[in-house]
């Protein structure tokens, strides 16, 4: 007797879900407006309300809409890509997992000599250099994550300390 794997295609829900998450992410639907109503997606999609409703809930956890009672649903001015800042998570891990190709855009690198709080933070003498690196994060093309980042030259090695005394 062999394994069967059952594939398990994507519920109505699931595929509304990401109809609309697309419509959001490629500006046909823009912060602040009113999506249309739950009557004309469910027309318009060939699929129940209900099941309109369970895709909207789904936005609405993840933030890309906000509903007003008796008023509508509408697409949120909020950052399209959820910030754990309490956690510490790989930029682009973070950005593929909110359903963007990431990417960083490499903006310059320089040695420099660190004041006394980087030196502290580091713990490193205040004469030892760092390595400044000044990148981008994007996501689809956008930029999303401004990083600066300080690596102290024992890190990087040989290539930093040849480097420091020519």
């Amino acid at each position: 007797m062999t394994n069967a794997v059952r594939v398990r295609k994507q519920t109505a829900a699931q595929q509304v879900v990401e109809i609309l998450t697309d419509r959001i992410r490629c500006g046909e639907y823009t912060p602040e407006m009113r999506l249309p109503s739950e009557d004309g997606l469910a027309e318009e999609l060939g699929v129940s309300r209900t099941t309109i409703r369970s895709a909207l809930d789904v936005l609405a956890a993840q933030h890309l809409v906000f509903r007003r009672h008796g008023v509508g649903t509408f697409v949120s001015n909020l950052s399209r890509i959820a910030n754990p800042l309490n956690q510490a998570v790989l930029f682009q891990d973070l950005i593929r997992s909110n359903g963007h190709e990431p990417g960083i855009r490499w903006l310059s690198s320089r040695l420099i000599q660190p004041d006394a709080v980087l030196a502290k933070l580091l713990q490193i003498p205040a004469d030892h250099p760092t390595l400044e690196v000044r990148k981008v994060f994007t996501a689809d093309g956008e930029p999303v994550i401004y990083c600066t980042n300080h690596i102290p030259s024992w890190v990087l090695g040989a290539a930093v300390r040849d480097r420091k005394s020519k």
